[in-house]
């Protein structure tokens, strides 16, 4: 991958999420999924991120049970995206009692409980656009627990993986 072509095909892919969240058309779930993965593989490129098809050139158990397969260290990232539900409208803010927030699903969890990743990315989006306002980093053992901690950030991540 190229980092100059990543970054252009990221310019375009948070234009289509910007156009689908101020015309209510709701392509901004799907889009944003794929614009996360691609933005944590431009972020670490260094470590040879590979996605799609291309996660199964890395000798590694389940290469299709995550989003991102790191090949120099042959970690697996999950990525999670989700944009800011603020519009007091919004059925899901209503649901939460007028509070902002962002969601990312997980369905009944089987992903995490049976670890098919090493690292838990979530991307939370700006209120507007597909760029990120906050990247959280979690292992994925402590998200079998009750209580988990987020660990870091891509900084915090790219040092995790490089030891």
């Amino acid at each position: 991958m190229n980092k100059n072509e990543l970054k252009r095909v990221l310019s375009c892919m948070d234009k289509v999420v910007t156009f689908s969240l101020l015309n209510g058309l709701n392509v901004h779930t799907s889009v944003g999924g794929k614009y996360a993965e691609l933005f944590v593989a431009h972020e670490l490129l260094k470590h040879d991120p590979k996605l799609g098809q291309r996660r199964k050139e890395v000798e590694i158990n389940r290469s299709g049970s995550c989003d991102v397969i790191l090949a120099k260290t042959k970690k697996k990232l999950e990525v999670k995206w989700a944009v800011l539900h603020y519009d007091p409208k919004d059925p899901f803010v209503k649901g939460a009692q007028g509070i902002p927030y962002w969601g990312w699903g997980f369905s009944m969890g089987k992903q995490f409980i049976d670890r098919k990743f090493d690292y838990c990315i979530l991307i939370a989006a700006k209120k507007d656009r597909a760029y990120p306002q906050h990247i959280f980093v979690i292992k994925c053992e402590e998200m079998t627990n009750a209580r988990w901690e987020v660990k870091g950030n891509l900084e915090f991540l790219q040092r995790e993986v490089s030891t």
